[in-house]
């Protein structure tokens, strides 16, 4: 019944299908078009044949999708400008926002794509009931921790693991990190926003203004809404809060499901307080398991923290100094100083699957995932392989928990852990894994997993090609047919796009970054047939 509803209103979303302007057609921009728009930004404008575009294109994977062109907005006017452009001439928009997420799933070929980067404005304000910060959403976390950073150690932002990382994208998707445990997701800290819809009208949400927008803002991800350009959080006032970690590394792990078994027990007696993750990675000869653990400990007395730490050291195998800062204790003076001690993941990932999962499903899990990693040796596959997990719970299993503010998946709310299985490919085209490893015996892995757990994390997306109704059920469960909804009551004609966002239209033999058999893109095109990406201008 859900996938029908959820079909139904798509339908309806989507009824004004491929009618988008292509290069060729009659309604096609000249030259002297962009370069009109170009003079009338208080921000940039690249063309797909100038230098300075490609430098912008953010998939390293592929070098696909390509848009058309790429509105560097230095304002919310240029955004409106940017809309206003597009919809005259019926040419399909697509966001890129900050460009962080490794994939460009937002971007597609020959739409008139919209950046933040020169957007950066943060702003704080302790003076009200609720301290906030306030964001342009071309501000990445540097750039927010050090502007909340000026006010102290003691006001702190949930924020997310890596550092270089958008906070709307990862708030938007529900947003776990090393404070979840204690605060909750990161959409359950995001409380306002503004946004400029495909009409360029620029509405402002909260939770009692056009709060079903906001609903699905909070949890609803990607840019399917339209073009988010400010967002404010609410801080957390954590006077005291200190830290102290560890990070081990253990090679060679003969019995993964031994040392997943013993990590499972571990995690069932952590406070909220401490924060953990762990990586069992396949880089090398059969039974050559390698496994990271991340051990966070924040509040204001660390001597709690030392024997959590010192016991994990206990339980696990001999560490291994893999690189400066593995096997030590590690005190951190403020929250902030969590991401200038954490060891920062540098390669490029090739996203598998994800799977949120409960204390009784991780327990499940754990042989499925020792066997798959087992077997999946270098000799066979050709590149690392992973699993990545992070225990979440706590108070993000209890805050919003009924959904009436937030549009997180009923499932990922209830969840102790969100787990990602990767394949490492460095900077190459998306398609070459799939030619070389058993697509059969992913498939498989991927099943089993699902057949344990019917629910993943957006964030990370799936690259099997879903319907709608598949992808809107894994993502979102029972909130999709509301989500597809105020999709179609703000963008009814779609004209806002990205990869399994609500309301992804493509059809589910393409993925727009890696189709077909990566001889090229084949995003907004209505045939799957490759996209005309030639030069626009040559500079």
């Amino acid at each position: 019944m859900l996938a029908r509803l959820a079909a139904l209103i798509l339908a309806a979303a989507t009824a004004h299908g491929y009618n988008w302007t292509l290069p060729g057609d009659a309604k096609w921009p000249t030259l002297k078009d962009w370069e009109d728009l170009r003079g009338d930004l208080d921000g940039t404008l690249d063309i797909r044949g100038e230098v300075t575009y490609y430098a912008l294109t953010v998939n390293a994977k592929a070098g696909y999708p390509q848009p058309a062109a790429i509105v560097g907005s230095a304002t919310e006017g240029d955004v409106v400008k940017a809309l206003q452009f597009a919809r005259e001439r019926n040419i399909r928009i697509c966001v890129m926002g900050a460009g962080t997420h490794p994939d460009a799933r937002g971007t597609v070929d020959n739409a008139l794509a919209i950046n933040t980067l020169q957007m950066v404005s943060v702003k704080t304000d302790i003076t009200g009931p609720i301290p906030t910060v306030t964001m342009q959403t071309g501000a990445n976390w540097d750039i927010v921790r050090n502007t909340i950073a000026q006010l102290g150690p003691d006001y702190v932002m949930n924020a997310d693991y890596y550092r270089l990382s958008s906070p709307y994208g990862w708030a938007s998707a529900g947003g776990y990190g090393p404070l979840t445990r204690m605060v909750g997701y990161g959409a359950d800290s995001m409380i306002a926003a503004r946004v400029v819809l495909s009409n360029g009208d620029v509405i402002a949400c909260n939770e009692t203004t056009n709060k079903e927008v906001m609903w699905a803002l909070r949890g609803g991800a990607g840019s399917a809404w339209g073009v988010v350009t400010e967002m404010t959080f609410k801080l957390q006032h954590l006077p005291g809060l200190k830290g102290l970690g560890m990070v081990g590394a253990y090679e060679a792990v003969n019995n993964i499901s031994t040392v997943m078994s013993v990590l499972e027990n571990f995690a069932a007696t952590l406070p909220r307080y401490v924060t953990m993750t762990h990586a069992v990675m396949n880089d090398g000869a059969p039974s050559a398991i390698n496994v990271e653990l991340n051990l966070y400990c924040f509040t204001n007395d660390t001597s709690q923290c030392l024997p959590i730490l010192q016991r994990a050291r206990d339980i696990m195998p001999p560490c291994v100094v893999a690189s400066p800062g593995y096997c030590e204790f590690v005190s951190l003076n403020a929250f902030r100083d969590f991401w200038s001690v954490k060891p920062k993941f540098q390669a490029v990932t090739s996203f598998l699957t994800s799977f949120t999962l409960s204390k009784d499903e991780y327990h499940d899990a754990r042989g499925v995932v020792a066997e798959f990693l087992e077997r999946s040796t270098v000799e066979k596959y050709g590149f690392e392989i992973g699993c990545f997990t992070a225990l979440v719970g706590g108070a993000a299993a209890e805050i919003d928990a009924d959904g009436v503010l937030t549009s997180v998946s009923p499932r990922l709310r209830r969840a102790e852990y969100v787990m990602t299985c990767t394949v490492l490919i460095g900077y190459m085209c998306l398609s070459v894994p799939r030619d070389i490893l058993s697509l059969a015996h992913l498939n498989a892995f991927e099943d089993t997993l699902h057949a344990i757990t019917p629910t993943a994390y957006w964030g990370i997306p799936s690259h099997r090609h879903r319907t709608p109704e598949e992808y809107g059920a894994l993502y979102w469960g029972s909130n999709y047919p509301r989500l597809v909804s105020i999709k179609n009551e703000i963008d009814g004609q779609n004209a806002f796009t990205c990869f399994q966002c609500v309301g992804w239209d493509m059809p589910s033999k393409v993925d727009p970054v890696m189709c077909p058999a990566c001889l090229c893109s084949c995003s907004n095109n209505p045939d799957g047939a490759c996209s005309d990406i030639s030069p626009l201008s040559v500079a």
